[in-house]
């Protein structure tokens, strides 16, 4: 999934300020805005992709004539993490 859509860092958004002075809280207001919002669009298409892919599985778990292997995708699909 992150070669694709990488996860925000976390460090680019917060980075260490080398002059010795504090952020202000506006400024890490917006900061924090910024990455919660890269945030929700990388958890969006988290949640896309493994829901489309889980539900893949079990289809093919449902359609494969070898009862062990069917029966490991559905459980693999339903209880993907």
């Amino acid at each position: 999934m992150s070669t694709f859509h990488p996860a925000p860092k976390r460090a680019l958004y917060f980075r260490v300020e080398t002059t010795g002075t504090a952020l202000t809280a506006d400024e890490r207001g917006v900061r924090e805005a910024a990455f919660a919002k890269a945030a929700e669009a990388f958890s969006r298409v988290l949640i896309l992709v493994a829901t489309l892919l889980g539900a893949a599985a079990i289809f093919a778990g449902a359609v494969v004539g070898i009862h062990f292997i069917g029966a490991g995708l559905i459980i693999g699909g339903v209880e993907a993490r």
